[in-house]
């Protein structure tokens, strides 16, 4: 996969997953590049009508209507949901993230977002933002001032290649509170673990991870609440081939987060996924607004 995440499109760098669905890790790389040695020349550099090639197969299609399927699995309370009357902004950071955003939302019975109208289409140049990371000082400062004139208490975001999830909430004072990605880890973890539990999932069998970088909160939260935790070297490729690891071992898998704003939550993609965050996250402040509550409230308690 060829991306430039939230980096100028200069920087387009690549990703490589292995069969398994999750990054690559040593020693993998390493024969794949010896491969690569092998193979300089390529047979031809004639790519007309590559895409009629019996060896060339376009699952494009099929492959997101599985992923959005499999997605289901994450809706807990579709009548609450379509019930809600939470509203809430959302910003793509001029990446791909609205349709996909939109969609998921959608799957899950809750409401359109209001959406950054200046931020909401693709734009490789990000013409409104220093910066197209959420985590950076400003970045959402578009999102915000379109939610204090439309009264609107809660805004979301991905960044540019929708793979990070950020989230800002209006508190009682009317100032906002950006939570920071491990604050977001630990909401993502109780409520997965709320969501297990009604599953029937035994809590010891409940597999959840982070980043060595990121905070201790989960340890702890998994020493006080029974459910196995175990920290990894930073990225995804490390978590995701862990929990997978985890899951052949008979384990459940919860949540593999960073405190760089990445979370993966469930076993449906082997990789951080801003957009099933996204909706997971409204999913959760839909419920507690049913209840007088906010998201801020939830981290607190």
């Amino acid at each position: 996969m060829i991306t430039a995440s939230h980096n100028p499109k200069n920087d387009n760098g690549y990703k490589v997953y292995w069969e398994n669905g999750a990054q690559i890790k040593p020693p993998l790389d390493e024969g794949i590049a010896a491969c690569i040695e092998e193979h300089r020349e390529p047979r031809s550099w004639d790519v007309e009508g590559i895409e009629h090639d019996e060896r060339v197969e376009d699952v494009t299609v099929p492959m997101m209507d599985a992923y959005f399927a499999e997605a289901q699995k994450l809706v807990q309370d579709v009548e609450l949901n379509q019930s809600t009357l939470l509203q809430y902004v959302y910003t793509p950071m001029h990446g791909v993230g609205a349709p996909f955003a939109a969609r998921m939302l959608s799957s899950f019975g809750l409401p359109p977002f209001v959406a950054v109208p200046e931020q909401e289409q693709p734009d490789p140049d990000f013409p409104t933002v220093s910066f197209p990371n959420p985590e950076e000082k400003g970045a959402l400062d578009m999102a915000k001032s379109l939610a204090d004139a439309q009264n609107i208490g809660l805004v979301i975001a991905n960044d540019p290649d929708a793979d990070r999830f950020a989230a800002a909430e209006k508190q009682r004072d009317g100032s906002w509170l950006m939570f920071t990605g491990d604050q977001l880890g630990a909401i993502f973890a109780a409520y997965v673990l709320e969501m297990a539990r009604s599953a029937r999932v035994p809590d010891a069998k409940l597999a959840m991870v982070n980043s060595t970088v990121s905070s201790r909160m989960l340890e702890t939260m998994a020493r006080v609440e029974g459910f196995y935790y175990a920290d990894t070297l930073t990225g995804f490729k490390w978590m995701a081939n862990e929990l997978e690891a985890l899951q052949n071992q008979g384990y459940f898998i919860g949540l593999g987060y960073e405190e760089a704003i990445g979370y993966m939550i469930h076993d449906h993609v082997l990789d951080k996924d801003g957009v099933t965050a996204l909706a997971v996250f409204v999913q959760l402040a839909a419920r507690l607004h049913a209840k007088g509550q906010t998201v801020g409230d939830y981290l607190e308690s």
